[in-house]
């Protein structure tokens, strides 16, 4: 996601208008914000880096809004189960690496 995040903003151009756009890492969500002209929010636990980002988004405002999260790493299957009562993943090639994808429903 680091090396190529303009070729993944570009991909997720088709999904910006139906989702709040995140990820499950403050670097990652930083990186695509800036190269995707877009806000990414961060999504999930994260690391103590990501709190930053709790003090900028405020969730009240995606209250019953679709939101896709584009992550590196495969989930785990009750990964986002406290979150939202059914997901869908796909998992995407971008210039040779896997990505996946995952919104609630």
């Amino acid at each position: 996601m680091g090396t190529k995040p303009a070729e993944i903003g570009k991909y997720l151009k088709k999904y910006e208008e139906k989702f709040i756009l995140s990820t499950p890492s403050y670097a990652d969500s930083a990186l695509l914000t800036f190269n995707f002209r877009k806000y990414f929010i961060v999504f999930g636990g994260g690391s103590h880096h990501g709190r930053q980002d709790d003090i900028l988004t405020d969730f009240r405002n995606y209250e019953g809004k679709d939101i896709l999260i584009i992550r590196s790493s495969e989930p785990e299957v009750n990964e986002y189960s406290t979150y939202f009562s059914k997901i869908e993943i796909e998992r995407i090639t971008i210039e040779g690496a896997q990505f996946y994808l995952v919104w609630r429903l």
